[in-house]
């Protein structure tokens, strides 16, 4: 008569065959008579039947939220080899803090909807920030003056922009000297910005003479823009001398502008226009007699 013990050892290897579904196959190893019927296997023994659920027998696998495979807890998704997820002792389970404590897989940063796997945090990933478009570095404006010279102006002069600062204490000694970075070097250098298109130069309107003629007018004279000023005390030593400068120089040069078309000159009026020669008169010549 087999013994209980007989009988227990006989059904570990029917149901490692059942489970692999070759449940027929598991008939033919007892002696015993046996049945299948909804789900559980009849094993007939002298002293009795023992009945064995086979979904019982099937381990139930944990998942996590969103179908991860794991061990939750809140909001943290830990590995199924650390048998619990978070609390006293996670750092010594099989997969360590990173694995299996709270604080750990939260540092990994680790998302389940990113990953698809534990460890990870099962709530939804942060939307990464944009990077910023690098900002460039700022360019230097360029000083611009009146008409779009570039340059540095003050009030109707227009300095280099090398001088740094137009007129004002110490201008000489700046890149440019006086004739580029003082306002009286660059009145009397007569440069007028709508002529040279740069600096140094003066921002308002090219003075003319009478009758059109680009220049600075005193009286009837017409002096050369160089000469910033026409006639008056200094006039010789002026850009152009006496003959460009000053009245008298240039009366002397008997330069008209109507004529010369430009300064320096004289604007008293039209040019004279000398009167035509006569046609000299031939003698009489003596006719002969008529005898």
């Amino acid at each position: 008569m087999k013994t209980m013990a007989a009988v227990t050892m006989g059904i570990v290897p029917i149901v490692l065959l059942a489970l692999s579904g070759t449940l027929a196959s598991a008939g033919s190893a007892l002696s015993g008579s046996n049945a299948h019927k909804e789900g559980n296997v009849e094993l007939l023994a002298d002293n009795g039947t023992i009945n064995i659920n086979l979904r019982s027998l099937q381990a139930e696998v944990e998942t996590c939220d969103g179908g991860i495979v794991g061990i939750q807890q809140s909001d943290i998704s830990c590995s199924s080899s650390c048998g619990s997820c978070g609390g006293t002792g996670c750092t010594s389970r099989d997969g360590g803090s990173e694995a299996c404590c709270g604080g750990g897989v939260r540092a990994s940063g680790r998302y389940c909807s990113v990953t698809g796997e534990a460890p990870c945090m099962t709530g939804p990933a942060p939307t990464p920030e944009p990077t910023p478009a690098p900002t460039p570095p700022p360019t230097d404006e360029v000083s611009m003056c009146d008409g779009g010279i570039v340059g540095i102006q003050q009030s109707d002069i227009c300095c280099s922009s090398s001088c740094g600062s137009c007129g004002g204490t110490g201008c000489t000694s700046r890149d440019g000297g006086s004739e580029a970075c003082c306002g009286g070097g660059v009145r009397a250098s007569g440069r007028y910005c709508s002529v040279t298109g740069e600096a140094p130069c003066m921002t308002n309107e090219v003075p003319m003479c009478d009758g059109g003629i680009v220049g600075i007018q005193q009286s009837d004279v017409c002096c050369s823009l160089s000469c910033g000023s026409c006639g008056g005390t200094g006039c010789t030593s002026r850009d152009g001398g006496s003959e460009a400068c000053c009245g008298g120089g240039v009366r002397a040069s008997g330069r008209d502008c109507s004529v010369t078309g430009e300064a320096p000159c004289v604007v008293t009026g039209p040019a004279f226009t000398p009167e035509p020669t006569p046609t000299p008169t031939l003698p009489p010549t003596d006719e002969a007699s008529i005898s």
